[in-house]
């Protein structure tokens, strides 16, 4: 049986990863954390599932780390480079999964292949108006992946005001009242447009990726991050 404690369990992700956990065979929460919560409360878990602010996620990071337990991050504002700059040791388990769906997973992969032949790229993002980060980590991952699979410089337009720049390719953020999470990657090139998008209808959407992590996150070694690498396309 694999003890579990989620730290931000009450908020609207982690009540739903709380759901989840409970659904599985295997699995056990020993621990939920809010905001009023004392970190010392998840250390006696195997794996610690971390659906907190960003501004909270550091401080749960370390101290999972410091304990040798696992930890599964689907707090959102990470990215390679800043997991890359805590400069964790070799022993750590860490998983970081930007979003748990599985066809945003896909949109993502496929627009990696697309930027190995078009590299001009652009994305817009759009979230709920709750949603306090920007860019988002969907699209800090997708623009990392981009710039990965990129064979030559692209030749991008100068930014519009507003933009972020990540890994070199313009991101767009925009907050809507109504919206779960949307994604379109456009890319621009000879004498053509492609454009991928992924848009989330359900947060129900969710479940399947993150009973997928969380399986993954029980037994990985060393630092992993995307879902891509978890369900074994990268």
């Amino acid at each position: 049986m694999t003890t579990v404690a989620v730290v931000g369990a009450t908020g609207r992700f982690g009540a739903q990863v709380v759901r989840v956990v409970e659904a599985m065979d295997g699995f056990e929460i020993i621990a939920r954390l809010n905001s009023q919560s004392d970190l010392a409360e998840m250390d006696g878990a195997d794996l610690v599932i971390d659906a907190s602010r960003h501004d909270v996620s550091n401080a749960v990071l370390d101290r999972a780390v410091s304990n040798g337990q696992r930890i599964l991050i689907g707090t959102s504002g990470w990215s390679a480079a800043a997991l890359e700059a805590k400069n964790l040791p070799a022993t750590a388990n860490v998983v970081v999964i930007p979003n748990f769906s599985i066809g945003s997973m896909v949109a993502t992969h496929v627009s990696a292949i697309v930027a190995r032949y078009i590299p001009n790229a652009r994305i817009d993002e759009t979230h709920h108006v709750s949603k306090v980060d920007a860019p988002s980590g969907t699209s800090t991952h997708t623009a990392e992946a981009i710039a990965a699979a990129r064979a030559e410089t692209p030749n991008q337009p100068a930014a519009t005001p507003g933009d972020h720049i990540v890994a070199g390719v313009p991101i767009t953020s925009h907050r809507l009242p109504d919206a779960i999470a949307e994604q379109l990657v456009t890319f621009e090139g000879n004498g053509e447009t492609v454009t991928i998008l992924h848009e989330t209808l359900s947060r129900d959407s969710y479940d399947s990726g993150i009973a997928a992590a969380i399986r993954f996150a029980a037994t990985s070694a060393g630092i992993t991050v995307g879902l891509d690498r978890v369900m074994g396309i990268q």
